[in-house]
C-alpha cells in the first residue's frame, strides 16, 4: 500500500542552514509512517517583515522544492509579508 499526504504545513523558526536537514527528517518520518513527501507539490515560503529597512538575504533553494511568495491555507491566501491583500482582491 502506498499513501500520500496531500496537505501538510510545516513552519520552522530555525535558521536557514537547517532547512535541508529538516526536509530530510520530514521525508524519513513520512517513509516510516508509510507516507510520501511529494516535493513536486511542496512549496517553500520565506516569511519576512515588510516594514524592515534592511534587505533580507534569501537562503539557497532546496532541490526539488519550488519557492513562492504566497501560501494558500484553508482557502486563505497569505503572502510572505503576512498580507492578505491578494486574498481580498481575489474575493472582490
Amino acid at each position: 500500500m502506498f499513501k500520500m499526504a496531500e496537505v501538510t504545513h510545516y513552519y520552522s523558526l530555525n535558521q536557514s542552514h537547517t532547512r535541508f536537514t529538516e526536509i530530510d527528517n520530514i521525508e524519513a518520518w513520512s517513509k516510516a509512517n508509510n507516507l510520501t513527501l511529494n516535493r513536486g507539490k511542496t512549496v517553500e515560503v520565506n516569511f519576512r517583515d515588510k516594514n524592515s529597512k534592511r534587505s533580507a538575504t534569501t537562503p539557497a533553494s532546496i532541490p526539488g522544492i519550488c519557492r513562492s511568495s504566497t501560501l494558500k491555507s484553508l482557502g486563505v491566501m497569505v503572502t510572505n509579508t503576512l498580507s492578505m491583500a491578494e486574498h481580498i482582491h481575489g474575493i472582490i
